[in-house]
């Protein structure tokens, strides 16, 4: 027998006002999500009227015959306006999908497990965004981050931190090389709007240990946290 619990859903009886002006906005902007192709599977689906979920969201879509498992093409609309277009697999969001929150941010990709895993696009209200890899829903691998009116990153994230090897790109300077945890740090070469070259080991931003053969700017500059960083 199966341990699995079952989730109750009830018809929806228009008790809740899903309405998000935002949200309608850019579902019009964007147009109709395109499901495309999905998984094979041989498990045999139905499509069901729209039901209410424990949380008073929506789902219209597909079932697995004969259960309460979502699986193949659906749409959850939260109270808030949020909507999830995508398919699904026994019950959870997986492959793939475009989710609109009630502030106009948008996600499409990859998921997993009702997260953001794998290659996708998110796209902020302000029009900042990141292109790459996610791992349950953080930036995280190889990924672009565009931050809107400001600067640009393309490279490594953990977690959701720029960590590892990038590239910065600010309007007053370009930096290139190691990041830990969103700052520059490790070595790299940092240059100038005014072509001022500054290369060398970084700690928190700031250029501790200076490569004299390379940086224009001498003498050798120290720093006493970062010296003892390489203490240890």
């Amino acid at each position: 027998l199966s341990s699995k619990k079952q989730v109750k859903f009830k018809k929806c009886e228009g008790n809740h006002n899903y309405e998000n002006p935002v949200v309608a906005k850019k579902l019009k902007e964007l147009g109709d999500y395109n499901y495309g192709p999905i998984w094979e599977t041989n498990m045999k689906v139905e499509v069901r009227d729209a039901v209410e979920r424990p949380d008073h969201s929506k789902y219209e879509g597909e079932w697995i015959v004969g259960s309460n498992e979502k699986h193949g093409k659906g749409k959850i609309t939260w109270v808030d306006g949020s909507v999830f277009e995508g398919t699904f697999k026994q019950g959870k969001i997986c492959d793939k999908g475009r989710i609109i929150s009630a502030t106009g941010d948008y996600y499409i990709g990859e998921f997993l497990a009702d997260k953001a895993h794998g290659v996708g696009k998110m796209t902020k209200f302000d029009g900042s965004t990141y292109e790459g890899e996610f791992k349950m829903n953080m930036h995280h691998g190889e990924g672009t981050e565009n931050i809107a009116n400001d600067h640009k990153y393309i490279g490594q994230f953990k977690n959701d931190h720029r960590h590892g090897k990038g590239e910065l790109y600010h309007s007053e300077y370009t930096y290139k090389g190691q990041f830990v945890c969103d700052k520059m740090q490790g070595y790299g070469t940092k240059t100038m709007s005014d072509g001022t070259v500054f290369q060398g080991y970084f700690f928190n931003n700031q250029l501790c240990l200076a490569d004299e053969a390379k940086s224009e700017k001498k003498p050798l500059y120290k720093n006493e946290a970062f010296q003892r960083s390489k203490d240890v």
